[in-house]
């Protein structure tokens, strides 16, 4: 992809700067193989994700494909694992408060 190989070029080139910034990300990005870990190697610390639902119907509905099938749960643990401090989830549509606990 495209954006994928400019994300790639852009985080190697920022690679050694020292320094520290904050990211939004799709689930996409965060589930490419490799390119969470050149974020964080070009000092990404802290990144928001979109995670609209967990319910695939309601994805469907508001026309969010691209979280169609993803496992919210890979994308929380390639995060953490890559040792980012922070985290935080926006949400568009409601979530119960029992499955926002899920991802905490």
């Amino acid at each position: 992809m495209r954006r994928l190989s400019f994300a790639e070029a852009l985080f190697s080139g920022m690679a050694g700067m020292g320094r520290v910034w904050q990211a939004a990300s799709t689930v996409d990005a965060i589930l490419a193989p490799g390119l969470l870990e050149k974020a964080v190697a070009a000092g990404m610390r802290s990144v928001f994700v979109g995670f609209e639902t967990i319910n695939e119907a309601n994805l469907t509905e508001q026309r969010k494909r691209q979280n169609v099938g993803r496992s919210y749960e890979a994308v929380t643990r390639r995060v953490h694992d890559a040792l980012i401090r922070s985290r935080q989830v926006l949400r568009a549509l409601p979530l119960p408060e029992a499955a926002l606990n899920r991802f905490r």
